[in-house]
């Protein structure tokens, strides 16, 4: 999960990044939750659920079901597409072959239902006022709901799954946890701290990537490494709340610009990340120095129960002052760049 950042190319790669973003639908009010499906995006805006098709280079949205209460999270199995209504306390369906689709009751009697996702005959759903996370057997005729994830400080919205492990944004915390869907302890442990009110996340590949809404990027972490460094990736976004990734493009849900942009990923990766920043010394006692900076930058210093700390510019070469914070593990977050673990003694 260590960002690796393209040395002497530090700005070229920044304008880069937000040079790719495009727009893909705009004038979107009320927008929610994306969901793709093949060429086929979903997006929950108002009290509606459009579509389009990504393969098209101007793509116009089909409306295919109004008068939900707050449409949010989605999932689609086959032809059939359940969306959580968080204003109606409910999950629903719809046959999108159908011309004219019908709303149909899956679950009733929820709080406030959020995201979606299938996994196999698995639907998980957060409800974040609930502070938990369930899923259930949809081949099921009644199907029981079961825990999964649960805490008081708990405010679970987005989820991605990978093998057994599921992926929760908590921006309660700023933070990304986890939880085994095979383990019976549905206490949730942090993966990562430190990103700003986190609400959609997506994976591909060993990369989990998160909508970062207060700081307006996405940003991404290897989960097949033991680390919590955190890469920014995009920036320059208008509150992004959700993302959707097909092979070679990221789909972001602008919600304070009303539109859904586009972020095409003509390099790999591990192009954004070929050498990290790193801290000087780690474990720190007073000062610490961040190596390979080339601008002055921002920074946020978080504890690792993501508490912000301390927050201010620093330059290249500049000391930063860290004797007031007691001994114990801390996370430096630097804007547009990464966020990297030290030591204070």
């Amino acid at each position: 999960m260590k960002k690796k950042i393209l040395i002497g190319f530090i700005i070229l790669m920044s304008i880069s990044v937000n040079a790719q973003v495009t727009d893909v639908v705009t004038g979107i009010n009320n927008l929610s939750r994306l969901l793709l499906d093949g060429n086929t995006l979903y997006y929950a805006a108002g009290d509606s659920v459009f579509k389009i098709d990504i393969a098209e280079t101007s793509p116009t949205p089909q409306q295919l079901i109004s008068g939900l209460s707050n449409p949010a999270g989605m999932a689609i199995d086959g032809n059939t597409l359940y969306i959580a209504e968080f204003g109606a306390q409910r999950i629903s369906t719809i046959d999108v072959s159908d011309s004219n689709p019908s709303r149909l009751d899956f679950i009733i009697g929820l709080n406030t239902p959020n995201d979606l996702l299938l996994n196999g005959n698995y639907l998980y759903y957060s409800d974040n006022n609930s502070h938990f996370v369930k899923r259930i057997d949809i081949t099921e005729t009644n199907p029981a709901a079961e825990l999964i994830a649960t805490d008081n400080s708990f405010l679970p919205i987005g989820l991605a799954i990978q093998g057994n492990i599921l992926y929760i944004a908590n921006p309660i915390g700023d933070k990304i946890v986890q939880v085994d869907v095979t383990d019976s302890n549905t206490q949730p442990t942090d993966l990562v701290v430190g990103v700003d009110q986190p609400l959609g996340i997506a994976i591909d590949g060993d990369f989990l990537y998160i909508a970062e809404r207060d700081d307006d990027l996405i940003s991404t972490t290897n989960i097949s490494e033991s680390s919590d460094d955190v890469t920014d990736l995009i920036t320059g976004l208008n509150t992004p709340i959700d993302i959707a990734i097909s092979n070679s493009e990221i789909f972001i849900a602008e919600y304070g610009s009303n539109k859904i942009s586009k972020f095409e990923r003509q390099l790999g990766i591990d192009d954004f990340f070929k050498d990290k920043i790193r801290i000087n010394p780690n474990p720190a006692e007073n000062f610490i120095e961040i190596a390979m900076l080339s601008e002055t930058v921002k920074y946020k210093i978080f504890n690792i129960s993501g508490e912000q700390l301390l927050k201010g510019s620093i330059r290249p070469m500049e000391l930063l002052d860290v004797s007031d914070l007691s001994s114990g593990i801390y996370l430096l977050k630097i804007s547009g760049k990464q966020t990297v673990k030290f030591i204070k003694k």
